[in-house]
């Protein structure tokens, strides 16, 4: 599917940092209420989605928070990130995707491959490697996507939630191949 012209991907200004948090809570309660109690996801919304704490991620200039915007709406939204500001240490070809999400009512059109390729071109840029990320295992539309985009398992990954330590699939995708085209 064609990705319409008037998709836009970008850095969130101070006005768009409130829309970033507010989608990032609907959004992550949309995919994930299912599967922890309520209580639990609020801690998690409280605390890790907090405007204070995005505010401190957005600051760490090893954090890369991009808002999409359909139409000016905001839709989805990703967070990379470099460095010692990657969730595990990892060396400095590569970048961890910690967030991707797109609302739920977008999925299917195209726009998640669309910030996907985004992602690359913007690793390739900065010189990276490989790219990482930990996806929830029975997130199964997820894990489908990722391995549709290039993605292969390759262990886990610990993922606080609210105080519990769960396990995630890590996955990772080699960019070797695109850098000689560079």
């Amino acid at each position: 599917m064609e990705i319409p012209e008037y998709l836009e991907v970008k850095t969130p200004d101070a006005k768009a940092f409130q829309d970033l948090v507010r989608l990032a809570k609907i959004i992550f309660k949309m995919t994930f209420a299912h599967t922890v109690s309520e209580d639990q996801m609020q801690a998690y919304l409280d605390n890790t989605l907090s405007e204070g704490q995005m505010g401190l991620e957005v600051m760490n200039p090893e954090a890369y928070f991009f808002l999409v915007l359909l139409n000016g709406q905001a839709i989805g939204y990703f967070k990379l990130n470099t460095g010692s500001a990657q969730t595990e240490s990892r060396p400095e070809d590569q970048m961890e995707i910690q967030r991707f999400y797109l609302h739920p009512a977008y999925h299917g059109t195209g726009i998640s491959a669309h910030m996907m390729q985004t992602i690359e071109n913007l690793s390739l840029l900065q010189g990276k490697a490989l790219l990482w990320l930990g996806v929830a295992e029975d997130n199964l539309p997820a894990v489908r996507f990722y391995t549709k985009q290039g993605f292969v398992q390759k262990g886990l990954h610990p993922f606080d939630f609210a105080g519990e330590i769960q396990w995630d699939l890590c996955m990772e995708k080699d960019l070797a191949q695109y850098k000689q085209g560079l």
